[in-house]
């Protein structure tokens, strides 16, 4: 990306997913996807891979060894894209760029030993940006990533060493018993990316509420979702969720509106990004929201997200109506 148009607040989106050192790893990778037919078996196999040694394979055939052993010199973080996502149907563009860039806005930079940042569900994609970025993985960070081996794969990685970075099973929130032990307290910073879930009242409350009690979000804590959205709005009356009461804690303070065609989003395929401030005192569930727009751009055959100039403005509303642009008087995304 050039300086000009870094310069110019273009985001870019394009995001390739990393390359092996050879061919021997790139074969050996592709003989683990011929030989199990589930995500969650090579994860497994490979991971048993990087925790044995040679000693490990005993009385094992050459064409057995030849198949795994030159995989244990590929970093798990990056083995773990190429078997995680999938590269012609993703959202990591835009994970990658506007959502890793609201995060990184939310963040208090004067009081980065203060703060603890929680990302639940994040693609390993944007697990690696996270910890190959300097300022980012100084900070105090908790994943909270599906599949328990998975969470010990991606801790094996090279990229995690030394570094305030945990990882915790996703699948643990939805337990009965005091998980909070295991996800350490006090977030400050909390960002969900659910983005094939159509934002409204009942689904942002249900990502919410295993988290929305004093001891497990700071008061004062940004909460951040990336959702999608569809264009007609409202409700969805088969994924109705009981009011939980979680979003009463929750004022909306900004949204941004999000192009449909960007390359290789799944569906639905327009998205949007909030940002909204947790606190147990009594607030407006209907503050000022600052919304934008993005468009997008082409120069040179790569893509850019560019904030649209004339359509950010502010408007006073919540989440009952954050999936109803077209009846609250909100940008149209195109």
């Amino acid at each position: 990306m050039s300086k000009l148009l870094r310069a110019m607040n273009y985001i870019s989106l394009d995001f390739a997913l990393p390359f092996y050192h050879d061919q021997v790893q790139r074969e050996c990778v592709e003989k683990l996807v011929q030989r199990h037919r589930t995500v969650n078996k090579r994860i497994e196999t490979a991971y048993r891979n990087y925790l044995r040694g040679l000693s490990g394979w005993k009385n094992k055939k050459k064409s057995f060894l030849d198949a795994y052993i030159p995989l244990r010199s590929v970093d798990p973080l990056i083995l773990a894209q190429n078997l995680l996502i999938d590269s012609e149907k993703n959202d990591v563009a835009i994970e990658c760029s506007v959502f890793l860039r609201s995060i990184r806005l939310s963040i208090d930079i004067n009081n980065k030993a203060r703060e603890h940042v929680v990302i639940v569900n994040p693609s390993v994609k944007f697990i690696s940006t996270w910890v190959q970025d300097e300022s980012l993985s100084a900070i105090k960070t908790t994943f909270l990533f599906p599949g328990k081996t998975a969470c010990d794969m991606l801790k094996l990685s090279k990229y995690i060493r030394n570094k305030p970075v945990e990882f915790v099973q996703y699948e643990i929130i939805e337990r009965k018993g005091p998980w909070s032990k295991v996800l350490l307290q006090g977030a400050t910073v909390i960002a969900f990316n659910s983005a094939q879930t159509i934002a409204n009242e009942d689904s942002i409350a249900k990502v919410l509420s295993p988290f929305a009690s004093t001891n497990r979000l700071a008061e004062g804590c940004r909460v951040l979702g990336f959702f999608a959205r569809n264009k007609s709005g409202g409700r969805d009356p088969s994924s109705f969720v009981p009011p939980s009461g979680a979003l009463s804690s929750l004022t909306l303070h900004s949204m941004a509106f999000l192009p449909r065609n960007f390359p290789k989003a799944t569906m639905p395929r327009q998205k949007l990004v909030f940002q909204a401030i947790f606190s147990q005192k009594q607030l407006s569930s209907k503050a000022a929201v600052n919304t934008s727009r993005y468009s997008k751009k082409t120069f040179n055959n790569e893509t850019y997200l560019k904030l649209e100039k004339g359509v950010s403005f502010s408007a006073q509303f919540g989440f009952d109506s954050v999936n109803q642009a077209f009846s609250t008087g909100l940008p149209p995304v195109f």
